[in-house]
């Protein structure tokens, strides 16, 4: 038993170390469909987590990128250079996510701050 209280604990640990940074969120309209969407850009643990789903709300349905982004466009996996700064990296994205999307951007949600 004591064996699995320590993969236990250490789970727990693991778990409180996780990072999770939201790098850009964005509402959308596709003007054509009246179709409303929602884009989250966000760094877990080291990684780049990209979501996009139906509507302006928390939730929603998900969605495939080919509804918002044309073939051949793809989102960064990567920082474009070492000294990359992350406002350098969110213009970046929203700059190709303004120019190559079939919807127009309607909003950037600004962070929750108290």
């Amino acid at each position: 038993m004591t064996q699995e209280n320590d993969i236990i604990q250490e789970q727990r640990t693991i778990k409180k170390k996780r990072t999770k940074l939201k790098v850009l969120h964005l509402h959308l309209r596709n003007g054509a469909t009246g179709n409303d969407y929602s884009f989250c850009c966000t760094i877990e643990n080291r990684e780049f987590i990209y979501r996009f789903w139906r509507g302006h709300g928390s939730y929603g349905e998900k969605v495939r990128f080919k509804e918002i982004l044309p073939t051949g466009c793809y989102l960064p996996v990567s920082k474009d250079y070492p000294d990359q700064t992350l406002d350098e990296f969110r213009s970046q994205l929203l700059s190709l996510i303004d120019n190559n999307a079939l919807a127009e951007i309607v909003a950037v949600v600004p962070p929750v701050t108290f």
